[in-house]
């Protein structure tokens, strides 16, 4: 509050002597409109320019964008209103971190927006995550990729995929590398289970017919 006060009165003394400088041109000119030049014109129109410049308070303008910028955000995603929506809840616990650990993210004025969107985006990504682990052949598709990046399979293709015996199998042809170093071809299965909400996870994976 008190470098407020402190800031306003500064405007104000430095408003005070252009604000005089541009009375006395005005009062010339109306005194005088026959002598009154171009140039004092312009003068004028300058002194009041920079009149509008020295009354205008930056903390509002910096407040008034940063508003926009939340209006805009709640534009894009309405359930930020609702402070029980999981958005939100992100969010404040966001600003909250923010606040303790990075205090420069808030000089950029488009911060509500910002952190919207980064929120927003992290929760697809969650959801796209829970859902794959929902699909049972994403899942053991993601066990192939992991052994291509191994080396251990060069190649793979998902052949079909089969519920036996209460637990699910995907089967593949591979191109695949042995314990012992040897390049083969061959079906593999992925075998599946569940847990009671639904999730997927690998228990096992052999060649096709090997029990």
């Amino acid at each position: 509050m008190l470098s407020c006060t402190l800031a306003s009165f500064l405007r104000g003394v430095a408003f005070a002597p252009v604000a005089v400088a541009y009375l006395f041109l005005v009062r010339r000119m109306l005194a005088r409109p026959k002598n009154c030049s171009t140039t004092a014109l312009g003068v004028a129109v300058a002194l009041l320019a920079v009149t509008a410049q020295l009354q205008s308070d930056p903390a509002s303008d910096r407040d008034a964008k940063v508003e926009e910028s939340r209006q805009r955000a709640y534009m894009e995603f309405p359930s930020l209103r609702d402070e029980k929506s999981e958005l939100r809840r992100l969010v404040d616990a966001a600003v909250e971190k923010l606040r303790r650990e990075q205090r420069g993210f808030f000089r950029d004025t488009d911060w509500p927006l910002r952190l919207a969107e980064r929120c927003a985006a992290a929760l697809k990504k969650q959801a796209d995550a829970e859902r794959d682990q929902k699909d049972p052949e994403r899942v053991s598709d993601t066990f192939i990729e992991g052994l291509k990046e191994r080396g251990s399979v060069k190649s793979a293709t998902r052949l079909q995929t089969v519920n036996q015996y209460g637990v699910t199998v995907v089967i593949y042809y591979l191109d695949y590398i042995t314990e012992a170093g040897f390049r083969r071809e061959g079906k593999y299965c992925v075998t599946l289970n569940h847990t009671p909400d639904g999730r997927y996870f690998v228990i096992d994976y052999h060649p096709w017919g090997v029990p």
